[in-house]
């Protein structure tokens, strides 16, 4: 259990150092490990963090899912999702983004399939895959991103989406 706790924070520190990738790779090493010691309320707050890369990777979908999915985890056991205060600019600046580039319909259908998951799914869900497509098959077409038509634009995601930067 404390090696996930380890991971996590440290995970939770390159997401805030501006090292999102690096943050990702311990976050489901991390995530991996609370799932198989049964430590929901370290794989939520693994979750959230995995939802903000989501959401800046312009999954806008996935990311409410699994913030959603995290809220829900941390519900049962009473903590805090959020232990330090100054992270709840990342939540609220992902679901933000959400709410804006997502229809109601799709961020309601994906928030009420975050908090109907188990914590098996939302761990599933988390892992990366390695065929970008893969999450078509589960999720609405539209993730908050739109399809560009130059392949060689610096903002494409491996889908050929581009995401488009929400100024304030």
């Amino acid at each position: 259990i404390w090696r996930s706790k380890i991971l996590m924070c440290v995970g939770r520190g390159r997401w805030q150092q501006g090292q999102p990738e690096a943050a990702e790779q311990l976050l489901v090493q991390s995530l991996q490990l609370c799932h198989v010691s049964n430590d929901p309320l370290t794989g939520a707050q693994c979750l959230e963090v995995l939802a903000w890369y989501a959401g800046s990777q312009c999954d806008l979908w996935r990311a409410t899912v699994m913030m959603a999915a995290a809220a829900a985890l941390t519900r049962s056991s009473g903590f805090p999702l959020h232990p330090l205060p100054q992270l709840e600019g990342f939540h609220n600046e992902c679901e933000r983004r959400a709410h804006e580039e997502l229809e109601a319909a799709e961020f309601d259908a994906a928030w009420n399939e975050g908090t109907s998951m188990t914590f098996e799914e939302a761990v599933a869900l988390a892992e990366p895959v390695s065929d970008p497509n893969a999450w078509e098959l589960i999720r609405p077409a539209r993730l908050g991103c739109t399809t560009h038509a130059h392949a060689g634009n610096s903002n494409s995601t491996p889908t050929g989406r581009t995401c488009i930067p929400v100024s304030d």
